[in-house]
């Protein structure tokens, strides 16, 4: 009698090097999703050699234990997937046969998940539609719709909604609004609206706003307006008008225009103008000029222009 066709999966009768084959074919994904269609599968890529191509296998079951996401190589299959119920969680693949990748538009199953993948491949738009940017991939142009992050990358952010950032980046701030959470960066705000919270920190605004709060900090400030409270630092001032409420600080102010209201400090003005409130502790030298808003104001004065406002 024989057995009927199907019964069990073809690849347990092929050759050890038809095997090999078949492996590198295969995204590193897949070949790990391979091994564990059997017995047979698993324990023929356990005595395989570390480098080969089912041998690779290995590593990457000990490292992932199953990965939880496909790998996409066009734009046709990108499409399709977002029309299935379930949610979709992928990453951009490498090689001849991948082509550029958008994600246009809402998917059936909800936020899609975007994943860097083995082939660390960048989604390079992103002009509709929901997703979260997990660790390690990272979207070049946001162009449309909402991504949150994950500890994953947004280069260039230039949709108007909001993005959520936890323990990931933002490099260029162009449009919209921000949160950076835990450990998260922003390289440089361009324009938009940034909250910076926790210990995130942003490298220079140049225009928009950019409000601190709790530990965070702001390398430079060149323009556009600085709210900062809770116990920010601002490593340097050159341009733009900048608040400092509560505990808040800069180091060192050569430009621009501060507002320090009580229990902020300035630690050296060598340019700029300074508005001092009640409370307010100031260190200024010959460059800068500072008003004297009340009688309670901090200053040390190393030849500032000093006025006394009524």
């Amino acid at each position: 009698m024989t057995e009927q066709a199907g019964s069990e999966p073809p690849v347990r009768h092929l050759h050890a090097d038809a095997m090999q084959t078949l492996m590198d074919l295969l995204p590193p994904e897949d070949r790990g999703r391979l091994s564990l269609v059997d017995k047979a599968q698993y324990d023929f890529v356990a005595t395989q050699p570390r480098k080969s191509p089912a041998g690779e296998v290995q590593q990457l079951r000990e490292g992932t234990a199953g990965l939880p996401y496909r790998t996409l190589y066009t734009q046709k299959t990108l499409d399709n997937a977002l029309q299935a119920a379930q949610p979709l969680h992928f990453a951009p693949g490498a090689g001849p046969a991948a082509e550029v990748l958008v994600l246009r538009h809402e998917a059936v199953g909800g936020e899609v998940h975007l994943y860097g993948g083995f082939d660390q491949q960048p989604l390079l738009r992103m002009e509709g539609g929901r997703c979260r940017v997990e660790a390690d991939a990272t979207i070049v142009d946001l162009l449309g719709g909402v991504a949150h992050v994950s500890g994953g990358t947004i280069v260039n952010k230039r949709s108007q909604s909001h993005s959520e950032v936890q323990d990931g980046w933002i490099e260029n701030m162009y449009a919209g609004s921000a949160g950076l959470n835990g450990t998260s960066w922003c390289s440089t705000v361009h324009g938009g609206h940034v909250w910076v919270c926790d210990d995130a920190v942003v490298g220079a605004v140049t225009d928009g706003t950019v409000a601190l709060g709790e530990r965070s900090r702001l390398v430079h400030a060149r323009g556009g307006h600085v709210e900062a409270g809770g116990t920010s630092l601002i490593t340097e001032v050159s341009g733009g008008i900048v608040h400092l409420q509560s505990e808040s600080r800069i180091q060192m102010v050569i430009g621009g225009t501060v507002r320090a209201y009580e229990g902020s400090t300035v630690d050296e003005a060598t340019g700029g103008v300074i508005h001092a409130e009640d409370g307010a502790t100031v260190t200024a030298y010959r460059g800068a000029t500072v008003h004297l808003h009340g009688t309670q104001v901090n200053l040390t004065d190393h030849g500032a222009t000093v006025i006394q406002e009524t």
